[in-house]
């Protein structure tokens, strides 16, 4: 099992440059305005006896990661941190797991839910998208997604990109 893998997936992951972004509250409609994010690993707690091995359905992790805004290739200034979890839908195999993931990501000003199924791969980097499904402060009523991409097959560090519909109004 990849341990960093799962560290990062809920970290979902899920982010940056939020200076930058304001939605008015019940936006849900209009241009799409993305932050692009690393996020980072911090720590994890599985909540199952690791000692039977590979996680099985329903098992959890609970997972808490730090954001920082990309500045090109290179880690920007510290600007949030993700709590999420991860509930294992089906057992560890040759090929991966479906993961069902829920996550808070808190920026300045507000914070972002996001909820969905992802799946981690035996091998190489997780990538998946999750669907924006609220937030909180500046944040009330966001909808849009957030897009992840393992950097490295270890999961220690993820590229998230969180496109938020902004209102017309």
């Amino acid at each position: 099992m990849k341990h960093r893998t799962l560290v990062t997936v809920g970290g979902l992951a899920v982010l940056g440059a939020a200076a930058l972004l304001a939605l008015p509250a019940g936006a849900s409609s209009g241009p799409t305005t993305t932050m692009h994010l690393l996020d980072v690993s911090v720590g994890d707690t599985p909540a199952f006896d690791a000692g039977h091995g590979t996680p099985r359905p329903r098992d959890r992790v609970f997972l808490n990661d730090t954001l920082y805004a990309w500045d090109g290739a290179h880690r920007g200034r510290r600007v949030g941190h993700v709590d999420s979890e991860l509930q294992f839908r089906s057992t560890f195999g040759r090929k991966g797991a479906s993961v069902d993931i829920t996550g808070q990501i808190y920026l300045p000003g507000g914070s972002v839910a996001v909820d969905g199924i992802g799946f981690i791969p035996s091998e190489g980097p997780a990538s998946f998208t999750l669907p924006v499904i609220g937030g909180t402060g500046k944040y009330i009523g966001a909808r849009g997604e957030l897009d992840t991409r393992d950097l490295a097959s270890s999961g220690s560090k993820t590229a998230f990109d969180l496109h938020l519909l902004t209102s017309n109004d």
